[in-house]
C-alpha cells in the first residue's frame, strides 16, 4: 500500500501574472471571431427582410442640368420623395422593411480574405431564396414644350411596369421631381402608393372639407382590374378603409370580405371589419371578428385591443372595455 505524497502548489508571481493575461487573451480569441459572425448572420439577416428599391442615376436633358438638377441631384430628389411617400404611408412597424437608396447609397463591406463583400454575399442568399428586390430606371426627355419621364420597373412583383409622366416646362421643377418619385413608387408598390394619397386627403380635408379620394380609388381600381396579384387583398383592404371614411360600411363589409376570402389569415382585416361592423351596429359580430384578429395578429399589436373595447363600449360593457 502507497501514500501519495500531495504537496501544495506554489504559485509564485510569473506563474500568476501569465494567467492573469493567458485567460482573457484566450476567452478573446473565441468572443471575438464568435461576435464577428453573429453580427454578420443579423446584418445578412436584415437585408434578406429589408426590401430595397435601387434608383438608378436618372438622365436629363441640358436645360435641367443648367438649371442645377444634374442626374445624381435628380436621383437622390427622387429617392428623398420616394421615402417621404413611403415613410408617410406605411406603419410604424412596416417603415424598416422598404428601403429606398442608390447605388452610391450603398453600405458594404469586404470580407476578410474573401473575393466577395456583405451585399455581394446578401444578394447571393436572396438570390438563392428567390427574393428580388426592385430596380427603377427614369429618362427624361424633351417633347416640345413638356418634360416626358418615362419610369421603368425591373424586379418585384410589378417587374416590367412603366409610367410616364408629362410635365410642362414652365411649371414648378420641385413638382415635377415629386411627382416622378410619386408615379415611381406607384409603379413600384401600388398599395404604398394609394395609403399615401389617403392619408394625404385626410390631412387636406381637414382643413378643407369635404375629402374626396378620387387619386386613391383609382390605384386601387387599376390593381382590381390587372391580372390578380399578392396585394390584391391589400388593394381590397385599402378600398374598404376609403368606403368606410366615405360612410359606404356595407361596400366596405364587402370589400373587407373579399380580402379575408384572399388571405384568411390577414389579421388586419379582421379588425378592420370589426370596426365597420360597429358602424353598422352589429357589435356582437365586430367583437367574434376583432377577437380572431386578436388570436392572429403579433400580440404587441395594441390596435385590435382597442378596437376590440370600442365594440364592448358600444354595447355597454364598459368595465370589459377598460380591461382591453
Amino acid at each position: 500500500m502507497s501514500i501519495i505524497d500531495s504537496k501544495p502548489c506554489k504559485l509564485n508571481a510569473h506563474t500568476f501574472i501569465t494567467w492573469i493575461f493567458y485567460l482573457p487573451i484566450k476567452a478573446l480569441s473565441f468572443l471575438i471571431p464568435s461576435i464577428l459572425l453573429v453580427t454578420l448572420v443579423v446584418i445578412i439577416y436584415k437585408s434578406i427582410n429589408t426590401s430595397y428599391i435601387t434608383v438608378l442615376p436618372i438622365s436629363v436633358p441640358q436645360n435641367l442640368s443648367e438649371h442645377g438638377f444634374k442626374p445624381e441631384v435628380f436621383s437622390a430628389r427622387v429617392r428623398s420623395g420616394m421615402s417621404i411617400i413611403n415613410r408617410k404611408a406605411t406603419t410604424s412597424r412596416l417603415k424598416d422593411k422598404l428601403k429606398v437608396t442608390g447605388k452610391e447609397d450603398e453600405f458594404d463591406i469586404q470580407l476578410p480574405g474573401q473575393p466577395f463583400s456583405l451585399n455581394t454575399l446578401a444578394r447571393i442568399t436572396k438570390k438563392l431564396l428567390g427574393i428580388e428586390d426592385v430596380v427603377v430606371n427614369t429618362d427624361i426627355t424633351i417633347d416640345r414644350d413638356d418634360y416626358i419621364a418615362e419610369i421603368r420597373i425591373n424586379g418585384g412583383s410589378y417587374d416590367g411596369s412603366v409610367k410616364t409622366v408629362r410635365w410642362p416646362i414652365p411649371n414648378d421643377t420641385n413638382e415635377f421631381v415629386f411627382e416622378v418619385a410619386r408615379m415611381s413608387m406607384c409603379a413600384v408598390s401600388p398599395t404604398i402608393c394609394a395609403k399615401y394619397e389617403v392619408v394625404s386627403e385626410n390631412e387636406r380635408c381637414r382643413q378643407t372639407p369635404p375629402c374626396k379620394y378620387d387619386k386613391a380609388l383609382a390605384v386601387y381600381e387599376r390593381m382590381l382590374s390587372s391580372p390578380p396579384y399578392e396585394d390584391d387583398k391589400f388593394a381590397f383592404s385599402g378600398r374598404a378603409a376609403v368606403e368606410y371614411y366615405l360612410g359606404e360600411y356595407q361596400k366596405a363589409v364587402e370589400d373587407t370580405n373579399a380580402a379575408i376570402d384572399l388571405d384568411p389569415k390577414y389579421a388586419a382585416a379582421y379588425s378592420n371589419l370589426g370596426i365597420i361592423l360597429i358602424k353598422l351596429g352589429r357589435n356582437e359580430e365586430a367583437i367574434e371578428k376583432i377577437r380572431k384578429s386578436i388570436e392572429l395578429d403579433d400580440p404587441k399589436e395594441s390596435i385590435p385591443y382597442s378596437n376590440w373595447g370600442l365594440a364592448l363600449s358600444e354595447l355597454g360593457r364598459y368595465e370589459e372595455a377598460l380591461v382591453q
